[in-house]
């Protein structure tokens, strides 16, 4: 099994409110479930009745029970009125006939102590509805549930409450006890947890169920079943048989989770239980009611760690299942934030062209006007020569000022590129940062580069702006060699200095606005970063960005 795929009980949607299901809105619906309920404790009693020892009060299940507490699990509060109207009425419809009515009267009341009270302490332990999704409710679900109510609301049951007080000496109070006890706890072992998925998930499973795990499903049905039979009704089996279904159960446990094992458990124990009343099967001895316990201890030592595994695969599966969501949510919320710094770098470019285009257009066209009118000054008859000085010092200074503009609106746009191309205009950036910092700068083109895709001249030139100024910066590097190589399909840009280098994985290095800035403006033309840097053995910077596609 890949343990990253969800097993039946989890491939289920969250039931609404926990376990709870949701109340029919209309009356007709009531009736419809009152009478859906009824049919089902008819027959459940009826199948329980079957497995009746002949002569004892001994069944190895008693479903009825098992029924009545799923439907109050599954059911608000407010509807358990519903319930036990239902299963009333049903009761005395099956058994009539089997038990006088005082004796009826009381099973009923019974059967509603001990699903109530079961319902009621599981409800406040596990508030939040989810019973057999964890370990731990399954732990309190077996210790609450199976056991500990059981146990005690079984001194009152008809049979214990009449051999204690010696109105009824058929079997000894502790006898009666355990037989009523294990009875209910073996129905609420196996059948419960199977019912309660069913009723509250089953739905959403078929629909999203393949044909093929259906198929599966039924393979593994009928291959459990005719296993049961050979195991536990067959004349005289071996006793190695009693390990023969244990593969299959555990199949069921790790394909379709607690749903899957307690139906297979149940199926098992019917078979068995018939086993056991025709004399046939592991099951057979001379006593019947020591085969009824002896296969009800069976059931429960393979049923709780079957059990338990199928909620640990479980477990796993949802976790499994959660991570995958939050790396999807992940990427997606990276994605959003890629794009977006894609458009940010856009924006931020036809900013940078629109003050470029503004310098060039306006500022230093006023400042060409004064200039032209200082140089005009300077013409006028009369100037002293104090005053003549003193214009051809502004007119430096204007200079100045127009070649510092000209120089920011080149950096803010490199409107070179578009006339002489990126080659060329790589070259002079490279002069002009050798003779600005005073680092030795080689450039070498290889290749011959045409036509390029929008925007990933200009990305380069900011890949070389960008690491040339960290070099400048923070290398101390002495020499700087930036190659660019004109490849059939892909475009390559090399800076690499002799400086004291970085560790590449170091918070700092994270943080680097102008590394961050280099990694989105090469993901935005589709390219890819490597950077390479040992403290001591400089720096390498990488792009490399596809020419096709």
């Amino acid at each position: 099994m890949n343990l990253g795929e969800r097993t039946a009980s989890d491939r289920l949607a969250p039931p609404v409110g926990g376990w709870q299901v949701s109340m029919p809105a209309h009356a007709a619906d009531y009736v419809a479930l009152a009478l859906a309920g009824g049919v089902l404790y008819f027959l459940s009693a009826k199948l329980s009745l079957a497995l009746l020892l002949p002569g004892h009060p001994a069944t190895a299940i008693w479903a009825p029970n098992a029924l009545l507490l799923a439907a109050l699990l599954l059911l608000p509060r407010r509807a358990w009125w519903l319930v036990f109207a239902t299963s009333a009425v049903a009761h005395f419809a099956s058994i009539a006939g089997v038990f006088p009515t005082w004796r009826l009267a009381w099973q009923i009341a019974f059967n509603w102590t001990l699903t109530a009270s079961a319902a009621s302490a599981l409800r406040l332990l596990v508030p939040d509805g989810h019973l057999f999704r964890s370990l731990r409710s399954l732990a309190i679900y077996m210790t609450v549930g199976v056991a500990a109510v059981p146990a005690l609301v079984a001194w009152i049951a008809p049979n214990a409450l009449l051999s204690l007080l010696g109105v009824d000496n058929a079997v000894p109070p502790w006898l009666a006890w355990r037989i009523s006890f294990l009875s209910n706890a073996s129905a609420f072992l196996v059948l419960v947890p199977a019912m309660v998925l069913v009723a509250s998930e089953g739905a959403t499973w078929f629909r999203h169920a393949t044909l093929i795990r259906c198929a599966e499903g039924a393979v593994l049905a009928v291959a459990i079943c005719l296993v049961a039979t050979v195991a536990f009704a067959s004349p005289a089996p071996s006793p190695a048989l009693l390990y023969a279904p244990l593969p299959l159960l555990l199949w069921a446990a790790v394909r379709f989770g607690i749903a899957g094992i307690a139906s297979a458990l149940f199926a098992v124990s019917l078979i068995a239980a018939f086993g056991a009343l025709e004399t046939r099967g592991l099951f057979s001895g001379t006593h019947a009611v020591e085969n009824i316990f002896n296969l009800q201890m069976f059931l429960f030592a393979i049923a709780l760690p079957l059990l338990s595994v199928a909620v640990v695969i479980d477990e796993r599966a949802r976790a499994i299942e959660a991570i995958r969501a939050g790396e999807d949510a992940l990427r997606a919320s990276l994605a959003r934030i890629r794009d977006l710094a894609g458009r940010l770098i856009g924006a931020q470019e036809a900013e940078r062209m629109r003050i470029a285009r503004d310098i060039h257009d306006d500022y230093s066209q006023q400042l060409a006007a004064v200039a032209i009118g200082l140089s005009r000054i300077r013409q006028f008859p009369g100037g002293t020569d104090d005053v003549g000085a003193e214009i051809i010092r502004a007119q430096d200074r204007v200079a100045g000022v127009a070649e510092a503009l000209r120089k920011l609106s080149h950096d803010l746009h490199p409107g070179l590129i578009q006339h002489i191309g990126l080659a060329q205009a790589l070259q002079i950036y490279c002069e002009e940062f050798a003779d600005r910092n005073a680092i030795e700068t080689d450039f070498s083109v290889r290749g011959t580069i045409g036509a390029l895709p929008q925007g990933v001249d200009v990305a380069l030139y900011r890949v070389a702006q960008e690491a040339l100024n960290n070099v400048a910066r923070h290398a101390g590097a002495t020499r700087v060699g930036v190659t660019l190589t004109i490849g059939h399909d892909s475009l390559e840009l090399v800076i690499a200095d002799d400086g004291r280098g970085f560790v590449r994985d170091t918070a700092a290095a994270r943080q680097s606005l102008g590394l961050l800035s280099i990694e989105e403006r090469v993901r935005a033309v589709g390219g890819t970063l490597d950077i390479a840097s040992e403290p001591g053995r400089g720096t390498e910077v990488r792009v490399r960005v596809p020419l096709r596609g």
